[in-house]
């Protein structure tokens, strides 16, 4: 079982990437923008820039131009490096998300977290304790996480997922993955394998396509769990 982590697991981290945009926006050139024109502008660099080696810097650095930030393209990723992890404390799990994994976890499963994020965010999250899985940080129930720092290309593209197969020596019809947006969906469709959407209000401007592309859809986690009681 192969898992996303931003809207499909848990709840406002893109949210709170937007408001950390919005106050580097504030902070470095007196701009005020609005959550939606920021998330459609950096979800179309992100989409345009999948092959950067680090695409949310290479998105402050863009920023730092279209902005005309007073300040550099390292002291713009440095705020942000700041910023972020310090609203990170807040995030939580989508409901029934714990549960869900936990039970996967005691029937046997293996559990893959495949994720387009950085490791400093990554780092912030394991000290959340609303993030904690039978009082562990939420990391230790995966047997396995892949991030944006272990391939060259990141989601829409397929290199995620594909690492995933090549690390666990596996199969795509011995998969099954579950994502929320867009770029997700495309990346494991183009690996090859089976897709649950768990929507996320965040991607709903884009629900038509996702709805085209998706092989399963559930509306909460507590769906799942009650199939699994079963087995």
């Amino acid at each position: 079982m192969i898992f996303d982590m931003d809207g499909t697991l848990v709840d406002d981290l893109i949210r709170m990437m937007n408001q950390t945009i919005a106050r580097q926006i504030k902070n470095f050139s007196g701009h005020e923008v609005d959550i939606d024109t920021i998330q459609k502008q950096r979800d179309e660099f992100i989409k345009a820039n999948s092959g950067s080696s680090n695409v949310y810097k290479a998105y402050n650095a863009y920023m730092v131009e279209y902005y005309k930030f007073n300040a550099s393209a390292d002291a713009a990723w440095n705020e942000f490096k700041q910023i972020l992890p310090s609203l990170v404390g807040d995030l939580k799990f989508k409901s029934h998300a714990a549960e869900f994994l936990a039970a996967l976890k005691e029937k046997g499963f293996k559990l893959v977290l495949a994720t387009n994020n950085v490791g400093f965010v990554f780092e912030a999250m394991q000290k959340n304790k609303n993030l904690h899985i039978n009082n562990e940080p939420f990391d230790k129930i995966f047997d396995l996480i892949v991030s944006s720092g272990d391939v060259k290309n990141i989601k829409p593209a397929p290199d995620i997922y594909l690492k995933v197969l090549e690390k666990l020596q596996t199969t795509p019809e011995k998969c099954l993955v579950f994502e929320d947006a867009l770029t997700g969906v495309q990346s494991a469709k183009a690996a090859g394998i089976e897709v649950v959407n768990a929507p996320d209000g965040n991607a709903d401007k884009d629900r038509a396509e996702i709805n085209k592309l998706t092989d399963y859809r559930i509306d909460s986690y507590k769906e799942l769990l009650a199939l699994l009681r079963l087995l």
